[in-house]
């Protein structure tokens, strides 16, 4: 199956923006997922390089301000858009149709963009060296029949890999992106790879605020990641770091909300590991 990556919202959002630009500049709060742990946000980083090339690292550095938290999977981030923590999440174009079948609501949509959406692929194969390649051959076109293509669409929410026979269900044609976005596969290697996240990880603490100025979570184990690590964070956090998930107790006392609510709390937080606010984010 396949589908598109999206910023989901609230039909209530006025001018949901159409482009990351518009999202830069905008005061809207997004939640996103750690790139080393979700799909969604290792598609995310496949996203920007895809429609800017080499000025990815401008356009991470303009979302920092926008960006409420890095969660570790798409689960927790959705959780966090539905309790009202963000405008937005990352997420897919077929997530409204969810709402829309499953729960009958239809209050849910994708912010199309200029850009254009980056697409995830999700496919099956099988082994060059099974011991049962017929089996396996036979399988593969069990699971192109439209008996299971077409439960796909209600049950994984993503389009089949072909039109089932009884086409798509409603919902699936709402947000649709004029322009498909995708990199080859040593392309997106080179960018999954590149630094081991580094680069992302200076871009996360490259905004102003409380919001743009955190780690999230784990470190790569490259000599420049470990070096900036330990400039920039060690002397001001306890270690091993691994982040308040969402609702947890901070420690040293103070709120158990995620970092978007009551950031006053949150900041009083991070004073008490001797973290302050500032341009580049916190500093002992």
């Amino acid at each position: 199956d396949w589908g598109w990556f999206a910023f989901v919202h609230d039909r209530k959002l006025e001018n949901p923006p159409t482009s990351f630009t518009e999202l830069a500049e905008s005061d809207l709060r997004v939640v996103i997922q750690d790139p080393r742990s979700s799909t969604p946000g290792l598609g995310l980083l496949l996203w920007v390089k895809a429609a800017y090339g080499d000025r990815s690292a401008e356009v991470w550095e303009a979302l920092a301000d926008n960006i409420v938290t890095v969660t570790p999977g798409w689960s927790e981030a959705y959780g966090l858009f539905l309790a009202g923590e963000a405008d937005l999440v990352l997420s897919y174009t077929t997530s409204p149709a969810y709402h829309l079948i499953a729960e009958g609501d239809d209050t849910k949509a994708a912010a199309l963009f200029d850009e254009g959406h980056y697409l995830q692929i999700e496919v099956a194969g099988k082994l060059a060296s099974s011991d049962q390649p017929e089996l396996a051959d036979r399988f593969l076109a069990f699971l192109l029949s439209d008996a299971v293509q077409s439960v796909i669409p209600e049950t994984n929410w993503m389009y089949p890999a072909e039109l089932p026979s009884a086409g798509l269900p409603r919902g699936f044609d709402q947000f649709r992106p004029a322009t498909s976005l995708y990199l080859s596969p040593d392309a997106a290697a080179s960018v999954r790879d590149a630094g081991c996240w580094c680069r992302w990880l200076r871009w996360r603490g490259a905004g102003r605020g409380l919001r743009s100025a955190r780690p999230i979570g784990r470190r790569c184990g490259s000599p420049s990641c470990r070096l900036w690590f330990r400039r920039r964070w060690q002397p001001v956090l306890p270690s091993p770091w691994r982040g308040p998930s969402p609702g947890a107790a901070f420690p040293g006392g103070g709120c158990s909300s995620p970092f978007s609510a009551r950031r006053s709390c949150c900041r009083r937080w991070l004073r008490s590991w001797g973290c302050s606010r500032s341009s580049d984010g916190p500093g002992s």
